[in-house]
């Protein structure tokens, strides 16, 4: 039996939501803009785990398409910048989902966001989504946290063998 986890890809426009997913789930690189206008879902399948990713527009047409399974996700994965307004990014989507994970990823080091993901206690990852560095401690952190939410919701502790799981991306 799969468990399946929703993750939910948020962040400004352009930022790389897109092609982390692309990349990730279909081994695709571009560098091509991608300009997402409704959620779009990509599935990433593992051992024992269904991953399914909803990439979201950018903060400009972030309502549109929202749906309650969009909110209703286990983790959210920010996607951050130097300019970005990480703060009312978290506040959006804390009005629709108050329990929901996080993790702050950037495509370039930010200090913004590593020090906003210090702040309030939520893993920081820097990735590379060409050659797909760091995308394994991403997933890593992905199975840990929605482990948590298992547990939380049901009551019983869930073990993943999540190294069986990952360097998918090499």
């Amino acid at each position: 039996m799969m468990l399946r986890h929703h993750i939910l890809v948020i962040g400004d426009s352009q930022i790389g939501k897109s092609g982390f997913c692309l990349q990730l789930v279909e081994n695709k690189f571009t560098n091509s803009y991608i300009c997402t206008i409704f959620p779009e879902q990509y599935h990433l399948k593992l051992k024992k785990h269904l991953l399914v990713f909803y990439d979201t527009p950018g903060k400009d047409r972030f309502h549109i398409g929202l749906e309650p399974k969009y909110v209703q996700s286990d983790v959210a994965i920010l996607f951050v910048n130097e300019e970005s307004e990480i703060e009312e990014w978290f506040q959006r989507v804390r009005r629709w989902a108050p329990l929901i994970s996080w993790i702050v990823v950037a495509n370039t080091s930010s200090n913004k966001g590593k020090e906003w993901a210090k702040k309030h206690n939520i893993p920081f990852n820097v990735i590379n989504v060409q050659t797909k560095e760091g995308f394994d401690d991403v997933i890593r952190q992905i199975l840990n946290l929605t482990q948590f939410h298992a547990s939380r919701s049901t009551g019983l502790s869930l073990r993943t063998q999540d190294e069986e799981h990952l360097h998918y991306c090499t």
